[in-house]
């Protein structure tokens, strides 16, 4: 027998009050109520229901599959017990059991919006893209009031690489609620892929007023200002970086350094995260070792030999390990520390504070002879060397990469040797080039580019020109000094700023950007047009055209 003071009320009743329990948390109240409710009547389609949604929240799904199973046999015409159920499948894992269910539910409640959302919901879990993208522009159209289904758009669209697409739903979003802090953030980093860091940095703004403590936004609103050239401002936010990616600075037994004078402190550099970033950053390590009693570096074991021989004054060793105790063993001796990425807010502050150099890390001079010796063997057109491959994340991968097939244009230039440089697995796409093209990329057997650095340096010093997209070997080569021609994508890294073929970073670097996302058609002809250039150039001497490729880049 149910309770007397659930024998008093009625069935509704006994569900109005089981729902403002459930709604309120009170999921055993609202469980108590429900069963006494389906002890009176069998047939109480909504108690079944409730406790269904009591028993998914408390993690019993096989319940919560029978609850909401029985509910909808004994209410076929709610869409909300279909959509609930599928939902049942989606936590189990089973999403093809709930898309039957959520199809059967489309055949029955067609101007559903709630229907098409959980099917989008479905469809963007398992990142079926243009699903979860024709699901939300459906309920979009039939109620575009939903702020969650703008949101949603967006967000399956920018993942499908469709930006623009992306900045209308994400801008509709933010217009129904303003205070959707993490739509205004997507925006901003659609607005950024698409070379509008004005834009993007004030929706970072807008976020950072909602949220004051959100780092990441402050972080990426940082690279938006070194992006476009706000040196000062942007460096300051650019220490949020540390939010982003393990630090293990708290192991490090010195105070930061504080920017005051170090003329007679000894300084620990910490290492970055990436060797791209390493060797980027220790353009400024010059500096602070001539202002410093001494410097100590750690970094990449790979750079280590690179890194001691470019800077004979510092104290150069490999990252440490767990506690960093072979910091305290090496140099047990400090008075302060700084991070490798934290010296440009002291010393390139300004656009004019960028040296026009061309190299600061040096080669060993012995391989770079054999290399030459071994190279000069290979022909007598330039020495050419390429990289079409970049990017660790997938996303970034795809959007910095390209296809070796595609650099034909390039590669069939008149007077020009082209030597591999691209680092991991590659075969199967050099012997498809030979096989289908008749193009042979010349390959240095004994140089590993991923775990023998300083030996890959000395290849790249013994080059020309190297052609690669935005990767390690574009840092190396312009560190070296190299002529390095880069092709970027659209959606290019802020350290490559804005509308320019030159960078601050690499006097001898030229950049070549893609004119739309996703084209690197236009880049393969200026490239292309460049070399025969250069080929013209130097029809009775290289060195006269070398000349011309570092006129050019500087």
């Amino acid at each position: 027998m149910p309770p007397a003071s659930i024998r008093k009320l009625s069935i509704p009743e006994g569900l109005r009050l089981a729902r403002n329990a459930h709604g309120g948390g009170r999921i055993d109240e609202a469980d108590a109520l429900c069963l006494s409710i389906v002890r009176l009547d069998e047939t109480s389609a909504p108690a079944f229901h409730l406790l269904g949604l009591s028993a998914l929240r408390n993690g019993h799904r096989q319940k919560a599959f029978d609850y909401l199973t029985h509910a909808v046999a004994l209410d076929e015409d709610s869409s909300t017990y279909w959509i609930d159920l599928a939902r049942v499948h989606r936590c189990d894992g089973d999403f093809d059991s709930a898309k039957r269910v959520l199809a059967e539910a489309y055949q029955r409640f067609p101007e559903s919006v709630d229907v098409l959302i959980e099917q989008g919901d479905r469809a963007a879990i398992v990142k079926d893209l243009d699903a979860a993208i024709e699901f939300y522009e459906a309920a979009f159209a039939r109620d575009p009031s939903r702020v969650r289904v703008a949101y949603n758009l967006g967000v399956q669209l920018a993942d499908r690489g469709l930006q623009r697409e992306a900045i209308d739903a994400f801008r509709h979003a933010v217009e129904l609620r303003p205070e959707f802090a993490d739509a205004h953030f997507n925006l901003a980093l659609v607005l950024s892929e698409l070379q509008q860091p004005i834009e993007a940095g004030e929706h970072y703004a807008e976020v950072l007023q909602l949220e004051p403590n959100n780092t990441q936004a402050r972080f990426f609103r940082s690279l938006e200002l070194l992006r476009a050239g706000d040196f000062d401002n942007g460096w300051h936010d650019y220490e949020c970086r540390w939010t982003q990616q393990p630090d293990d600075r708290g192991a490090l037994p010195y105070a930061p350094w504080d920017g005051s004078s170090v003329e007679r402190r000894r300084v620990f550099v910490h290492s970055e995260q990436g060797v791209g970033d390493e060797i980027m950053f220790a353009s400024c390590l010059g500096d602070l070792a001539e202002d410093a009693q001494h410097c100590l570096l750690e970094c990449d074991a790979r750079l280590v030999p690179l890194m001691r021989r470019s800077f004979p004054r510092v104290t150069v060793i490999d990252r440490p390990n767990g506690d960093g105790s072979n910091v305290r063993r090496e140099f047990p001796s400090a008075d302060c520390y700084v991070s490798l990425g934290s010296l440009p807010r002291h010393f390139r502050s300004r656009r004019d504070e960028f040296p026009h150099r061309l190299a600061y890390l040096r080669a060993d001079e012995r391989e770079v002879v054999e290399f030459r010796r071994r190279l000069d063997r290979l022909g007598a057109g330039l020495k050419v060397g390429i990289s079409w491959r970049g990017g660790k994340r997938p996303g970034v991968r795809h959007r910095k990469s390209t296809e070796l097939a595609d650099w034909l244009p390039i590669l069939r230039s008149p007077g020009v040797e082209f030597v591999n440089l691209q680092y991991g697995s590659c075969e199967d796409e050099l012997q498809t080039l030979i096989q289908e093209h008749g193009v042979r990329l010349h390959r240095i057997a004994d140089v590993d580019p991923l775990s023998a650095l300083d030996r890959f340096a000395s290849l790249i010093s013994s080059l020309d020109l190297v052609l690669s997209v935005s990767n390690t070997t574009v840092h190396l080569a312009g560190a070296l000094g190299v002529p390095a021609w880069m092709l970027l994508s659209y959606a290019g890294d802020w350290r490559w700023g804005l509308g320019t073929d030159l960078s601050p970073w690499y006097s001898t670097l030229r950049i070549f950007r893609q004119a739309a996302p996703g084209e690197w058609t236009n880049v393969y002809e200026e490239i292309s047009g460049a070399l025969k250039q250069i080929h013209a150039v130097s029809m009775p001497a290289t060195a006269d055209a070398m000349q011309h490729t570092r006129a050019k880049t500087g």
